[in-house]
């Protein structure tokens, strides 16, 4: 959901082109929706290395992180503003 519209199965599976089974298919129930949210953004708008082994690697990965975050605002301020989508760690 790069636009931040609400994260329904009905809205995933319209993004996606696919039938609302499918996200069900994938994603049975609404945590693991979420989970497979949040490590979509992981992958794909952080690309930062979340395991740094000194201050300096830290620094990097963080700032790389908030590059990724800039990119994708929309659906960053949705996530952050919504009570269901709060981080929590996936995994």
């Amino acid at each position: 959901m790069k636009t931040g519209a609400d994260l329904t199965y009905s809205n995933v599976a319209a993004a996606a082109g696919v039938q609302e089974r499918t996200v069900y298919r994938h994603f049975p129930t609404r945590a693991d929706l979420e989970k497979g949210l949040w490590g979509w953004i992981i992958e794909h708008l952080t690309h930062a290395d979340f395991s740094p082994r000194n201050e300096e690697e830290l620094v990097e990965a963080m700032r790389t992180s908030f590059k990724g975050f800039e990119a994708g605002a929309p659906l960053i301020q949705a996530m952050l503003h919504s009570p269901q989508l709060r981080y929590s760690s996936p995994v």
